[in-house]
């Protein structure tokens, strides 16, 4: 749902992305990371291919905007991430962007969506990847998603195509503890990959110490970026 050209909540004429950077392992109880890749059994060689770079550290996932239809603007994009060295390109879901995508690029493609029926085309053409997530333009119209829409759509996504390398992003709009619960009950979804987003503004919901996390969560990075770098654990 980002604008064309850009990641996430970042708008701009030009694509943006967010670099995936490791954390050291947490005990139990630590602090959790804003972006986990969930290891699957039974893998499949083309599912531990796109999620190898997360593994390795090295990921890095251009976005077109999930609303950005324009085959000009996304081919620009993909051809731009492929050249520039990244491992991921996020399209809008549709089956004639993957096989654009596809024509351009080696890497893997992923699409994005709010409606789990919309997948199983795209991935049907090709698109190894898909993602529930980009919500900014909803946020922009006003409209905003609780933990259980959220899950929902990944327990819903998840019967449809039960083998596919999935992410969910877990919305900014939450409070942070929130935020923490939907992310490991997504875990318990089957969601590969999670992700965090970054604000537009800051109005912390808590007072004291976590009302300063919250906002600094809010500003991950100097442009808020709606993806935040990555973990993997």
């Amino acid at each position: 749902m980002a604008a064309p050209g850009s990641l996430g909540l970042l708008q701009a004429p030009s694509f943006a992305a967010a670099k995936c950077r490791p954390a050291a392992a947490t005990s139990r109880g630590a602090a959790r990371a804003v972006f986990a890749v969930r290891a699957s059994a039974g893998s499949a060689a083309a599912k531990d291919a796109v999620l190898r770079p997360f593994r390795e550290n090295r990921a890095l996932k251009i976005i077109s905007g999930l609303q950005n239809f324009d085959r000009s603007n996304v081919a620009s994009v993909v051809t731009a991430a492929d050249k520039g060295g990244a491992t991921h390109v996020d399209i809008a879901c549709d089956q004639d962007l993957v096989k654009l995508a596809l024509e351009l690029t080696n890497l893997p493609i992923c699409v994005s969506s709010v409606d789990p029926s919309a997948f199983q085309s795209a991935v049907e053409a090709g698109a190894q990847m898909i993602e529930i997530g980009n919500y900014d333009s909803f946020y922009d119209a006003g409209i905003e998603f609780s933990s259980e829409q959220i899950l929902n759509l990944t327990r819903e996504t998840r019967k449809m195509l039960p083998d596919i390398t999935l992410s969910v992003t877990v919305p900014h709009t939450l409070s942070l503890p929130d935020q923490m619960r939907l992310a490991e009950l997504l875990e318990e979804e089957g969601a590969d990959i999670i992700q965090t987003e970054g604000g537009k503004c800051s109005s912390p919901t808590k007072p004291g110490v976590l009302g300063l996390i919250e906002r600094q969560h809010q500003h991950w990075q100097p442009h808020t970026p709606s993806h935040g770098p990555s973990v993997y654990r």
